[in-house]
């Protein structure tokens, strides 16, 4: 691994956890590798600094997280979504997630992501444009 600089770093952490996590857990790796390549940004794998930052951006400690193990829910799993202030059942739709939309929408989401690239060279240029 080379230095990173301060903010290669910052881009980094943003693209750690893509958009489309929440449709592919297992998969978003692979799709931050894709995307770091395409901008030219080191990839940093998971377990580092980042990982924990952008991991709690969205969550709280869950106390089986406290003690290492991770949880992980497929959206093919889940039979609904609780409101967690309301306790009221809300009803999303994600069990209507056309699985082709959403290789469209990664596709799209790349191609936005390097245009930005390609127009902000600098890297402290992208991250703004990026965040």
């Amino acid at each position: 691994m080379t230095q990173m600089s301060f903010w290669q770093k910052k881009i980094s952490a943003l693209l750690h956890d893509p958009l489309t996590k929440a449709f592919d857990i297992k998969g978003h790796e692979k799709l931050v590798g894709e995307i770091c390549k395409l901008v030219g940004i080191e990839e940093v794998k998971g377990g580092s600094e980042e990982d924990k930052i952008a991991s709690a951006f969205d969550r709280f400690p869950i106390p089986f997280e406290l003690r290492g193990n991770q949880i992980q829910v497929q959206l093919n799993e889940l039979e609904g979504f609780v409101h967690p202030l309301s306790g009221d059942n809300l009803d999303v739709g994600y069990s209507q997630i056309d699985p082709d939309k959403q290789r469209k929408y990664v596709e799209l989401l790349k191609e936005k992501i390097k245009k930005l690239r390609e127009e902000n060279r600098e890297d402290d240029k992208f991250y703004h444009a990026l965040w």
